[in-house]
C-alpha cells in the first residue's frame, strides 16, 4: 500500500502531462477502505471466532453462534463505551484547557 501511495505521488510530481493525476489510484479512499476492513475484523470477526471456537463442545453449534454472537456484541459496546469516554474526556479536557489559557 504504501508502495502505491508514492508511486500516485510520483506520478502527479513529476507529470508529462496534465491528466496524469487523473489515472493514479484514491489513495484516501482505498486507505479508509482498509483501516475500515481492519477495524470490523478486530472488533467482530476475530472476537467472534474465537468465542466460537473456545465455546463450550457439548452445546448445539446453533447455541455456540448464539453465545459468541452475544459475546462479540457484548465486547463491540464495551469497546464502543471506553472509546465515546475516551473521545468525551479529552474533549472536555481541552475546552477547558483553552478556557484557562484566554
Amino acid at each position: 500500500m504504501l508502495s502505491a501511495d508514492v508511486a500516485d505521488w510520483q506520478v502527479c510530481r513529476h507529470a508529462i502531462y496534465n491528466g496524469a493525476c487523473n489515472l493514479t489510484l484514491s489513495m484516501k479512499d482505498l486507505w479508509l477502505t482498509v483501516y475500515i476492513v481492519y477495524a470490523v475484523l478486530v472488533f467482530f470477526i476475530i472476537p467472534f471466532a474465537m468465542l466460537y471456537c473456545e465455546g463450550d463442545q457439548d452445546k448445539s453449534v446453533d447455541k455456540r453462534i448464539k453465545s459468541a454472537s452475544l459475546w462479540t456484541v457484548t465486547t463491540a459496546i464495551v469497546c464502543a463505551l471506553v472509546l465515546a469516554f475516551y473521545m468525551v474526556s479529552v474533549f472536555v479536557f481541552h475546552f477547558f484547557s483553552m478556557d484557562e489559557v484566554v
